[in-house]
């Protein structure tokens, strides 16, 4: 045999040299693919939990949350009933019958 290398010792890798860095160019790639995952599936749930306007019923429930619809309750300066179901906006006056069960709301004076 020879007594010089075949590859200068400086360019010449280790087996082990060689699979750490295989290694690490794989966990850029994963890491990649997790990311662009990732982003779809957030673009994803942005789009699905945004209220549409086409599923406006002429103005007899309001699409409030995420799938929740809530009967639409329109506030006066006159106490007027609040309908089974319905959400109101903060600040109002409100008041209960307790006969009855029933609710009544006003803009606050």
């Amino acid at each position: 045999g020879s007594s010089f290398p075949r590859h200068p010792p400086g360019l010449r890798r280790t087996a082990a040299e060689r699979l750490r860095a295989e290694y690490w160019h794989m966990e850029i790639r994963w890491g990649r693919v997790v990311a662009v995952l990732g982003a779809v599936v957030f673009v994803a749930a942005v789009v699905v939990l945004q209220p549409s306007d086409e599923d406006d019923d002429g103005g007899e429930e309001k699409r409030v949350g995420p799938g929740g619809k809530y009967k639409k309750f329109t506030p006066t300066l006159e106490y007027q009933e609040v309908p089974a179901g319905a959400a109101i906006p903060p600040g109002l006056e409100v008041r209960m019958d307790l006969a009855s069960g029933k609710s009544y709301a006003r803009i606050s004076r």
